[in-house]
């Protein structure tokens, strides 16, 4: 069973593996191409065994697809962005766990970066602002 589900005939797991080989070889083929990515809306043009990537810009591990296009020093700012929305706007533990998990699905599925994503983040800020606020609230009634 675990041969079968990692050549993909079983479940998505091998065409995950064969997604995340061709992406890491597709950008590992000089220096700036790893620093600094193969540019947005890059496109592979590559056959192997599971599928045909010709001109494909769907992929299961999207993070992996947004490091080919941005590379490495494009990721750090974005991770660097994405902890200063975090840590600013997110002002309850429980609501940031909320997205710590959402981020954790969305890394291996094709979730990440795209506009569901965006919702999601103004959503979880909607209601830290809110939950925030009626905490605030409900300990200034406590002291009065």
């Amino acid at each position: 069973m675990i041969i079968l589900k990692s050549t993909g005939d079983v479940s998505s797991i091998g065409t995950r593996f064969d997604q995340a080989r061709v992406l890491i070889n597709d950008m590992s083929g000089n220096i700036f191409s790893v620093l600094f990515g193969n540019g947005l809306g890059h496109t592979i043009n590559i056959k192997t065994m599971a599928r045909d990537y010709a001109d494909n810009v769907y992929f299961e591990l999207q993070f992996l697809y947004i490091l080919n296009q941005i590379g490495f020093v494009g990721m750090v700012i974005l991770v660097i962005f994405h902890l200063k929305l975090v840590f600013n706007f997110l002002k309850s533990k429980k609501i940031t766990l909320i997205y710590i998990c959402y981020v954790g699905y969305a890394l291996i599925n094709p979730y990440m970066f795209d506009s569901n994503h965006c919702v999601v983040l103004i959503l979880l800020m909607s209601l830290s602002y809110r939950y925030v606020k009626v905490d605030i609230e409900s300990k200034l009634d406590k002291n009065a």
